[in-house]
């Protein structure tokens, strides 16, 4: 998906600082975003109201979150073509998280889609070209997601123990 962008060329009103700056703000951006609605909203619904209910709402709740690039200066035909995608975007990396219990992959991905949309041009008819791809591709990579969620079940987070216990209680049997 993030390589679907670069044929729409870069956008040469960007210089090295202006480049930097993309870089920099995505990487903070991906990794907020992710840890916002993968992280907090989809572990808090998870806990409350389970797994399926959690995708669905973090991934939904993640595409309207992406009105406020209207303030970017997005016409409206861009803006409703964002939601839809970071809609299907959001509800397949909500999957993942579901699967490996780890945000970390939609951090990376995220960052990187990000950066290479604010790289390139912005052109409504490509736009639409790049966006078309990415639906299709979050479509098949969301049904083979399902199916191994089917499959192997969510992965469950291991909870982290505050302090290690001491003592002959604590003694694990290894077979000795």
């Amino acid at each position: 998906m993030v390589l679907l962008q670069l044929p729409k060329g870069f956008d040469h009103r960007l210089d090295a600082l202006g480049v930097a700056l993309v870089v920099v703000f995505m990487l903070c951006v991906g990794f907020l975003e992710e840890l916002i609605f993968r992280g907090f909203l989809y572990q808090a619904i998870r806990e409350q109201s389970g797994v399926h209910r959690a995708i669905v709402i973090s991934g939904v709740t993640f595409g309207i979150g992406h009105i406020v690039n209207l303030a970017r200066g997005s016409t409206g035909t861009q803006q409703l073509l964002q939601i839809v995608v970071a809609v299907a975007i959001g509800l397949v990396l909500a999957l993942l998280v579901a699967l490996t219990g780890s945000i970390l992959p939609g951090v990376v991905f995220h960052i990187l889609i990000n950066i290479s949309g604010d790289l390139t041009t912005k052109d409504l008819q490509q736009e639409f070209y790049v966006s078309a791809g990415v639906l299709v591709i979050c479509a098949a990579y969301r049904a083979h997601l399902v199916r191994q969620l089917r499959r192997h079940g969510p992965a469950r987070a291991q909870a982290i123990p505050l302090k290690v216990p001491t003592g002959p209680s604590s003694k694990v049997n290894r077979g000795h």
